[in-house]
């Protein structure tokens, strides 16, 4: 009798929590207009501010999936999602009255450059249950303002600090991830710098940091922004931060950390045209436009586009599941 192999208990485990119908995960675009001009940056900001057609059908999605779901877990970025506040406050509003009548949990979370993250906004976000937050750094005030700088070409270093500061010092229940990106040019310099944040900030454990390497995704710059070149020049950068931060440090190994949301078929990113993708970095991609929300919340899929974001989910395989855009059929 030939002798068959089954998955082992973990591997199943890992994915059933990325595959189950009892999670929905929105990626939402509330708008794709930005008042920065990160000088890496690869959005090219044609889309702009999220219409009340579509802001309605996300709405009727969620009404539609909340008897069924456990969690309903609603990401914003963009663009600044800040420049849609409005919008945010009014899906997380819903989300949150969803939750109550249905017995779902509502979690809330944000990409935002910061700028606008005042603590009065802060806490308006956290009252409608958007407590994490994944905000850039590119380094002290000289490092940073030479590339994360506002579309009139301010510099933006001190307000962010400034508001990071007042977070710290409130009591709000809120969770921020400080994103710091180093280059070749600026690791040294950051690496000086992080005692800093860690006496005015990372002794609160409401903050935490992920280190990442600046990389080029198709910008209109990318030809002049240095970047290490391989995976084992990223490695080498990023290993001694991370040691040095220990606890502080927001990385993970778990399997929803190493599965990037494009290839879980729980996820979806919504547009602020209603358009449906995978990915929020692959946006010009003609591949990532998987379908469209319709105003009543029905989801139009192209199941033939869809189908290849999801073939690394038999193996789990990391360099597939971590970024599925990478080994789309071309």
């Amino acid at each position: 009798m030939e002798a068959t192999t089954t998955p082992d208990t973990g591997h199943l485990r890992d994915l059933a929590m990325l595959c189950t119908n009892d999670v929905l995960e929105l990626h939402l675009l509330p708008t794709e207009q930005c008042n920065f001009r990160c000088t890496y940056c690869y959005e090219d900001f044609q889309q702009g501010r999220m219409p009340p057609e579509v802001v309605h059908g996300v709405k009727r999605l969620i009404d539609r999936r909340a008897p069924s779901l456990q969690l309903l877990s609603i990401a914003w970025f963009g663009g600044e999602p800040l420049k849609a506040l409005s919008i945010v406050e009014d899906i997380s509003r819903h989300a949150c009255a969803a939750g109550s009548r249905h017995g779902f949990r509502f979690r809330g979370s944000m990409t935002t450059n910061g700028w606008d993250l005042g603590l009065d906004t802060l806490s308006r976000l956290v009252a409608l249950e958007v407590r994490d937050y994944q905000i850039t750094l590119d380094g002290p005030a000289a490092i940073h303002d030479a590339v994360r700088v506002r579309a009139d070409g301010a510099p933006t270093y001190e307000r962010i600090w400034s508001h990071l500061c007042a977070a710290q010092a409130s009591p709000l229940p809120f969770n921020i991830t400080l994103r710091l990106h180093i280059r070749p040019d600026t690791a040294e310099e950051i690496a000086r710098w992080i005692p800093e944040v860690e006496r005015t900030l990372l002794r609160d454990s409401r903050f935490k940091v992920l280190v990442k390497t600046v990389e080029h995704l198709g910008g209109p710059r990318d030809a002049i922004v240095p970047v290490y070149r391989s995976d084992r020049e990223r490695e080498a950068a990023v290993a001694p931060l991370y040691r040095a931060l220990g606890a502080r440090s927001a990385f993970r190994t778990d399997i929803y950390a190493r599965a990037c949301y494009a290839g879980r078929p729980n996820a979806w990113v919504i547009r602020s045209n209603g358009d449906l993708a995978r990915c929020t970095v692959a946006l010009k991609d003609p591949a990532n436009r998987v379908g469209h929300l319709t105003p009543d919340g029905d989801m139009e899929i192209d199941q033939d586009r869809l189908r290849p974001w999801f073939h690394g989910l038999p193996s789990l395989a990391n360099d597939i599941i971590s970024c599925p855009a990478h080994s789309l059929p071309r």
